[in-house]
């Protein structure tokens, strides 16, 4: 069963019959630990949950895809999905994935890695963000970025649960908005990037900032300058987790991301 964004983990929670928290921020937290798979919500303890998941997760990599893409070496796609799972949200190329694996001598084509990259996107494991040069409006080859289906897919293969907010919220924007249509990319203006450049329709264009925080002037200064540099007039949003946002600056909306999620609303 496909995980569901935050919205639909609400509200499928309300379906099952299981309570929701009053407060819509640690049902958000919750969310991040927890992921987004409804049959999860059966469970009531972490080792069931778990079991569950990586049950799903080796119907989807042992049956629907080593086997029907008939994968000869089974450690190296390991490898390359392992890699792309440790390192969701982060710029990622081919050449860097290679040469990371020959520091550690181990030798995998980067056709090879191109096709395993191919058939974990076709599998919906994982989610390509391309790159996007806001300047010269054109695409750029090499470098983006992969979302994953789900949170729980990291935590299911890594031992240190600690949060890692900038990839994480990305990572559960990126699957809402993408489930309500939006056609995303990351934006690159100069050496600066956007975290996402949202279409929608043929005229909708959005500019997208996402952060834990501002709360020090050095972390709001980062978050806001890509906004600057851009000359055009599109909406720009800055998504973050605190409790309390500051009004708009400069026509930049300031947007709690838990109450927007949660709300189903559009930009």
């Amino acid at each position: 069963m496909l995980p569901q964004n935050f919205y639909e983990y609400i509200d499928m929670k309300k379906f099952m019959e299981i309570p929701v928290k009053d407060s819509i921020y640690e049902e958000f937290e919750q969310y991040i630990r927890e992921g987004g798979f409804p049959g999860a919500l059966r469970y009531n303890n972490e080792a069931d949950r778990k079991l569950y998941v990586t049950n799903i997760l080796n119907d989807i990599f042992v049956k629907d895809i080593k086997t029907n893409n008939k994968i000869k070496n089974s450690t190296n796609f390991q490898n390359i999905e392992r890699y792309i799972i440790n390192n969701f949200g982060s710029m990622i190329s081919v050449s860097s994935i290679q040469k990371y694996y020959e520091s550690l001598n181990i030798n995998i084509d980067i056709r090879t890695i191109e096709k395993y990259l191919e058939i974990l996107s076709n599998a919906k494991i994982i989610y390509p963000c391309n790159t996007f040069d806001i300047k010269s409006k054109t695409a750029l080859n090499g470098e983006k970025k992969y979302y994953l289906a789900d949170l729980s897919i990291y935590y299911l293969y890594n031992t240190d649960n600690r949060i890692n907010y900038g990839p994480v919220l990305e990572n559960i924007l990126h699957n809402y908005l993408i489930s309500k249509g939006y056609n995303l990319s990351v934006g690159k203006i100069g050496k600066l990037e956007v975290d996402f450049i949202a279409r929608h329709n043929n005229d909708e264009y959005f500019y997208i900032q996402v952060s834990k925080n501002i709360e020090n002037e050095t972390t709001a200064t980062r978050e806001y300058r890509p906004f600057y540099e851009i000359k055009d007039m599109y909406p720009r949003y800055l998504f973050l987790l605190d409790l309390i946002i500051k009004d708009n600056v400069d026509g930049i909306k300031n947007i709690n991301i838990a109450k927007f999620i949660s709300e189903n609303k559009d930009l």
